[in-house]
């Protein structure tokens, strides 16, 4: 597949190189034609598929700028390596992402994770799944604001927990697409270049 290109109203580009076979795995294994469709990562992917082509999507830099954020600013300090919280930062941080009312909120709130810190408010080892929170609830938000409370995650490993979290949190129906749908997409593209043919 040579990837797919996509313009928004506003004029401005966006691109996915990939994700578009594993949607058309999703879609075959799945017995599907229409659906919202999320593949998290680095660059998560929405992706509104109609009769059974994709009409539109956005890119969300979310998982990118959750790793610049902890590794490369003043937010990442009181953040200890390697320990977990309990949940209770992560549901705070999607809470309050989803319910800011513009992306400059969204840039002040941030400021947040480090005084949270600093006021004992969170501990440390809630700060991460507080940021990340953030970041995921905003995403969430903005991406189902059109009233769309049903998803279809196609799994990037180790943002599942995180997603499916913030879905429940936020009354979404997350539905989980098959593991396998990049072998699944691959085949599907072949049988409909007829290059494999079913016994």
């Amino acid at each position: 597949m040579p990837g797919v290109s996509f313009r928004h109203e506003d004029g401005h580009p966006d691109v996915m190189r990939g994700e578009e076979t594993q949607i058309a795995g999703a879609l075959a294994a799945m017995g599907l034609s229409d659906g919202l469709f999320v593949l998290g990562g680095t660059h998560s992917k929405w992706v509104r598929v109609e009769a059974g082509a994709i009409t539109a999507f956005s890119t969300y830099m979310t998982g990118e700028v959750f790793a610049a954020l902890r590794g490369h600013t003043i937010l990442g300090r009181l953040m200890p390596e390697g320990e977990r919280g309990d949940g209770a930062g992560l549901r705070r941080g999607v809470l309050e992402g989803a319910a800011l009312p513009s992306a400059g909120s969204l840039l002040a709130r941030l400021f947040s994770v480090r005084t949270l810190g600093l006021f004992d408010e969170l501990p440390g080892r809630e700060l991460s799944d507080y940021l990340s929170g953030l970041l995921i609830g905003a995403e969430l938000a903005e991406a189902t604001r059109h009233g769309a409370g049903r998803f279809i995650a196609v799994k990037s490993q180790g943002l599942e927990r995180q997603y499916d979290a913030a879905a429940d949190i936020l009354g979404l129906d997350c539905v989980p697409a098959p593991a396998d749908c990049v072998v699944l997409g691959h085949l599907a593209i072949a049988r409909a270049a007829g290059l494999v043919v079913d016994a």
